[in-house]
């Protein structure tokens, strides 16, 4: 379409918000447009995104123009694709970018690339932030409230099927559990399964989960309600 915006980094502007960071530059129609905003407010203005969306989800291949250096390898390509939705490799990238009027021959990258900047979140967030650290917590324990062991990288499993048979899905504890103090071995999906068969059969062994969790059966004693916990 004729488009240029020209090597100058102090002219890129998000076309949207007028941000000078963060800009991603589509690199079908040369739309400048900010980074996506994070669900918590921070990021960009989501301005790359929106123009996407805005066009019938025609042009989704995006370069985030901070990291263009001489060395096209750094450059930071994401596709909005439907079935992409990811960094991608854009072979022709030099050549794209030459028809907007920039020449990557002695650029600097300025900008860290969206890979990178996941790596640093993962070294620096705080945890703690969205955690309980530091409360006093009543220990429970009983019927839904059974604890799991750790096995060293079970840890993020633990926690989901706890979440989703301990009575956050209701309809999940009441087809793979048992009420409180209900006899495992009669239920449902347990009934009528070989021992030979009960080891590879996936409805079973989320049953027999289920029920560990939901009957209290190997939940340890109550815990004293004065007896708080600082975590």
């Amino acid at each position: 379409n004729g488009v240029a915006i020209g090597p100058d980094a102090s002219q890129w502007k998000c076309q949207k918000s007028g941000d000078a960071e963060n800009l991603w530059l589509n690199l079908s129609d040369g739309y400048i447009g900010g980074g996506r905003k994070n669900w918590d407010g921070s990021g960009g203005s989501n301005g790359a995104l929106d123009h996407f969306l805005e066009t019938g989800e025609r042009y989704p291949l995006v370069v985030k123009l901070g990291t263009i250096s001489s060395d096209i390898e750094t450059a930071d390509c994401y596709s909005y694709a439907k079935d992409e939705d990811g960094p991608v490799a854009v072979p022709n990238l030099t050549e794209l970018l030459e028809r907007r009027g920039i020449r990557v021959a002695g650029m600097t990258k300025t900008e860290k690339t969206t890979a990178e900047l996941e790596v640093e979140l993962n070294a620096t967030y705080a945890f703690d932030a969205i955690t309980e650290s530091g409360s006093s917590l009543i220990p429970v324990s009983g019927p839904g409230y059974q604890g799991l062991q750790n096995l060293g990288n079970s840890c993020y499993v633990n926690s989901v099927v706890q979440m989703l048979l301990g009575g956050t899905v209701p309809e999940l504890a009441r087809r793979y559990g048992v009420p409180a103090g209900g006899d495992a071995t009669a239920h449902a999906l347990l009934r009528g399964v070989s021992a030979k068969d009960a080891t590879t059969d996936p409805l079973v062994q989320t049953a027999k989960l289920g029920c560990a969790l939901t009957s209290g059966a190997f939940a340890g004693p109550a815990p004293d309600p004065s007896e708080a916990v600082l975590v």
